[in-house]
């Protein structure tokens, strides 16, 4: 059995508010899904789970609450009606939102438009450099805002180090990322 329930976590912010989030409970294992929002704790009705009305923006706070609570919820039921053991990763990935195409969406369609060009050398090597990349992160699929300069960091020193790439082949290797 699952349930949801929206909470304000524990952990404090610098400017003294915390944040506001949907805890997923599936068989004593819990989750947040963090809504993007901070609250004071004096403007947090935990028994009721909404904004005070001390809050300026309590009333379209607490509208988006219910909204991401019951999209919570369909997507809750959706994944307790497709499947007999609900797991809480399953939960959680039906629950988050997606972030607009994933990389490797947009790496197939860009190497189909090479091909549709007829920049067939181009295919091979660029295809090549794609593949080093979802090896590098074993084979897990990632959204743009995920690539963030401490990830390329990270592998540019998996070409260097472990594929022995020279720093021109690095390059051309970020250039297509």
């Amino acid at each position: 059995m699952a349930s949801l329930k929206i909470v304000l976590r524990e952990k404090r912010s610098n400017d003294g508010t915390y944040p506001l989030a949907i805890r997923v409970t599936v068989e004593r294992k819990t989750t947040y899904i963090y809504l993007g929002y901070y609250l004071k704790k004096t403007d947090w009705d935990e028994v009721n789970q909404k904004v005070k009305k001390s809050h300026p923006n309590s009333v379209r706070l607490n509208h988006l609450i219910l909204q991401k609570k019951t999209e919570a919820s369909d997507s809750l039921m959706l994944v307790q009606g497709q499947t007999k053991t609900v797991t809480l990763s399953a939960v959680r990935e039906n629950i988050t939102p997606k972030e607009g195409p994933s990389f490797f969406a947009q790496a197939e369609i860009f190497i189909d438009n090479m091909r549709k060009a007829g920049k067939y050398n181009r295919v091979k090597t660029d295809q090549t450099r794609i593949n080093h990349f979802k090896e590098f992160l074993g084979d897990r699929d990632i959204s743009f805002p995920e690539i963030t300069v401490p990830l390329l960091n990270r592998f540019k020193a998996y070409l260097k180090g472990s594929r022995g790439i020279s720093e021109r082949t690095i390059v051309n290797h970020l250039l297509i990322l």
